[in-house]
């Protein structure tokens, strides 16, 4: 996974209005995390902590980024160590919860086969009335 950008670069993304909450979180919050993810050459947490980070720039719709930053603002601990043991899991749980639903399905795809349509029927039943049963004994015995 690519390394997140600076915040330099991404301000425009993240300035939402007077309040440039989105900003301070991903310059304060998330890039500590992925630069401490880096220090200590933990390749799973640095995932967890670009996890969050993209999903900050790149939110799947309007009304995921106010949510998100509320969880990462949620975060915020006075132990840096803590701080960023925070962030992991919450890219822990999006990992697990979110971006794993968009994974390809690793089993084999059975295809069942379906029963003739109701209109296949009608039209057989069209094309020769004779062999519809008269009556029930012989509708039973057709079966």
């Amino acid at each position: 996974m690519t390394a997140l950008p600076p915040a330099t670069e991404v301000a425009h993304l993240l300035i939402d209005g007077p309040t440039s909450t989105p900003l301070t979180a991903y310059r304060t919050i998330i890039l500590p995390a992925e630069n401490a993810a880096l220090s200590k050459d933990d390749k799973t947490n640095l995932i967890h902590a670009r996890v969050v980070g993209y999903l900050l720039l790149y939110p799947p719709c309007r009304e995921a980024r106010p949510t998100l930053v509320l969880e990462i603002v949620s975060c915020e601990r006075t132990d840096l160590n803590e701080r960023h043991e925070a962030v992991f899991a919450l890219g822990a749980m999006y990992l697990r919860h979110l971006i794993c639903i968009f994974r390809q399905s690793r089993g084999k795809i059975t295809t069942l086969p379906s029963r003739p349509s109701f209109e296949r029927a009608m039209e057989e039943f069209r094309q020769d009335p004779l062999r519809a049963p008269r009556d029930r004994s012989s509708a039973k015995a057709s079966v």
